[in-house]
């Protein structure tokens, strides 16, 4: 073989042609939202309806096969043989194609897998000569065995090539750091989608609006290479009688990352299947040297505390008392918030003080609240995550944490912003 795909859809012509076949796969995706409880009105809520359903999302993106076959044969320089019952001059054109052809491979001069898209173009010196090749590649690194690009992988990467970098709409992407273990940097990454940002499709025969996220993000070092990514392709089936809440909410993904320390870079493509937009928001990220001794993580002010649909993962540190904290990428609160921290402290072993932690609450950069707690004693992991409540006062605020054992002291703060009304 010559590396080639040729595809045959031995159905032949159907009545069920590929747009049927979409609408057929949006109709089992619709008779599950139906079966949604109208509690779970909020998009955080779809979310996680959306992970416990894979076959919903499967559905969508698999219902199509000869859309499939067709962009993977074609992407390998092949062809699709389909919505036909003649095979004759098809099944000739195969046999010509393995009979007399030549295969010519490069091996590029570049090693820097940057996501990059790189062009191929094919010349030959005669012009009897037919060119079956690829359009080009993106250069991405093989992470972890994923070197396969999904569809929805590829899309947002080709967003993230275009100049200038587009921005239809707004979104946040941001990074919380944890604790280092000697020689990586424990980080989580944070995306958050405000819900009136989307653009659904109305569907009035079943009362709902569709609405399909496709998300990804590269880490790359300074050199530009990428050395971890995170994608996302997610169809919701959103109830109207749930559109108000869902517009005024947001949806939030988070992705853990382990680095060594040094300076890296965020980029973060989403592309609104539905409304045919896209954005993208490119932010960087210190990955900090281990601490010598007490070590304390970011300080993460939450949006809200989400129940665990399964047995709890330890390495997770947004985790705690079997609950997960999502935290909130922005800092404007409303002046009825009641807004609370989340913080880890990570006690030096080798001290035999008691740690403690303390509070201040500022406003406009002054103290107004100090006070002084010890601190529980460690998990299993030698860790002591924390909960604090945060004070509001109309404009400015901060919270600033202090860890103490003995001598020793590390701190973070987070700054918000209440509303006045």
């Amino acid at each position: 073989m010559d590396g080639r795909l040729r595809f045959v859809d031995t159905a032949g012509l159907s009545e069920t042609d590929t747009l049927q076949a979409g609408n057929n796969a949006l109709s089992r995706v619709a008779s599950v939202s139906r079966s949604q409880s109208a509690a779970n009105s909020s998009l955080g809520a779809m979310k996680e309806k959306s992970r416990q359903n894979d076959n919903m999302n499967n559905g969508v993106r698999t219902s199509d096969t000869q859309a499939s076959l067709r962009e993977l044969s074609e992407g390998t320089g092949g062809f699709l043989i389909a919505n036909t019952n003649e095979f004759r001059k098809p099944f000739q054109r195969i046999i010509e194609d393995l009979d007399a052809h030549y295969e010519a491979s490069y091996h590029p001069s570049s090693d820097r897998y940057d996501g990059h898209l790189r062009k191929i173009e094919v010349k030959t010196a005669r012009a009897d000569l037919q060119v079956d090749s690829r359009t080009g590649y993106f250069a991405m690194p093989d992470l972890n065995g994923s070197s396969t690009l999904s569809p929805s992988e590829t899309t947002a990467l080709a967003v993230l090539n275009i100049r200038p970098l587009p921005h239809a709409f707004d979104f946040r992407s941001v990074s919380f750091h944890f604790q280092n273990d000697g020689t990586h940097s424990q980080n989580h990454l944070a995306f958050e989608l405000p819900g009136a940002s989307l653009i659904g499709t109305a569907d009035p025969q079943h009362k709902m609006h569709r609405f399909h996220i496709s998300l990804l993000a590269v880490v790359k070092e300074a050199s530009g290479t990428i050395v971890d990514k995170f994608s996302v392709d997610a169809p919701y089936q959103i109830p109207d009688a749930n559109l108000p809440v869902v517009q005024a909410s947001a949806i939030t993904y988070t992705h853990p990352v382990s680095l060594p320390p040094g300076h890296y870079t965020v980029e973060t493509a989403v592309v609104d299947r539905e409304g045919g937009r896209s954005a993208v928001n490119v932010f960087p990220l210190e990955s900090p040297q281990p601490p010598k001794g007490l070590g304390m993580s970011s300080v993460v002010l939450v949006q809200q505390v989400e129940p665990l649909n399964g047995p709890a993962d330890a390495s997770d540190p947004l985790v705690f008392q079997g609950k997960r904290m999502v935290p909130m990428t922005g800092s404007a609160l409303k002046p009825t918030a009641k807004p609370v921290v989340y913080f880890v402290v990570y006690p030096d072993k080798a001290n035999a003080e008691k740690p403690k932690i303390q509070v201040e609450f500022l406003s406009g950069g002054q103290v107004l609240a100090k006070q002084t707690a010890d601190l529980p004693a460690p998990d299993a992991s030698g860790a002591i995550p924390m909960i604090v409540g945060a004070a509001t006062r109309p404009g400015n605020c901060q919270l600033r944490i202090t860890a103490l054992q003995g001598s020793e002291s590390a701190t973070g703060s987070v700054s918000y912003t209440v509303d006045a009304k």
